[in-house]
């Protein structure tokens, strides 16, 4: 009788620590779980790619920002397509939001620490006004090579000239992550 009484008691002790040892178990799997792990940065955000067949991959890459002289600054966008050649050249729209409405662009420097290129062919698309500033936009071709370069290195200054004046524009700090971002993810793997 008494063995009988120590086995149920046994048991039942046995089968209580199980449980509260098996509730240990599942709440320190859903505590593991639900630890995300060092997130890597992507530039996905930054950019489009279409597969476009034959032709490889066409890529839009969403406005960059620059800053300039007190409260200007410029956007550009970036139009491409990457094959198993690099094709000849990217389509860039640059957006300049500046206190003086202008309607041409003599010539753009564009440099980083190792590499300078200089468009000289825009076309002017519009000109608006937003707010206290105006929007000039405009259009024009770079090398895809040129372009390439340019991604090597993040610390982009733009200096673009108008009417016999330089205006610089120079990158912020977000838009060096991207442009590192996007080397890697893009300019990198050509």
């Amino acid at each position: 009788m008494i063995t009988t009484f120590f086995t149920k008691y046994l048991s039942v002790f046995n089968h209580k620590r199980l449980s509260f040892f098996a509730g240990l178990v599942c709440i320190s799997l859903a505590s593991c779980i639900s630890v995300k792990p060092n997130a890597t940065k992507s530039a996905k955000k930054w950019y489009q790619s279409f597969f476009i067949g034959d032709q490889g991959t066409q890529y839009f890459i969403k406005p960059l920002q620059l800053e300039g002289d007190s409260s200007e600054y410029l956007n550009l966008d970036l139009t491409f397509k990457l094959n198993k050649i690099i094709m000849d050249s990217a389509g860039m729209n640059v957006s300049f939001f500046s206190n003086n409405l202008f309607k041409n662009i003599d010539s753009l420097k564009v440099v980083n620490s190792n590499y300078a290129y200089t468009v000289l062919n825009f076309n002017y698309m519009f000109a608006e006004r937003n707010k206290r500033q105006f929007n000039c936009r405009f259009s024009t071709k770079i090398p895809l090579e040129a372009l390439a370069k340019l991604y090597k290195q993040n610390n982009w200054t733009f200096i673009a000239y108008a009417n016999g004046h330089a205006k610089k524009y120079v990158a912020t700090k977000k838009t060096r992550k991207k442009i590192a971002l996007l080397n890697q993810e893009i300019f990198e793997l050509y």
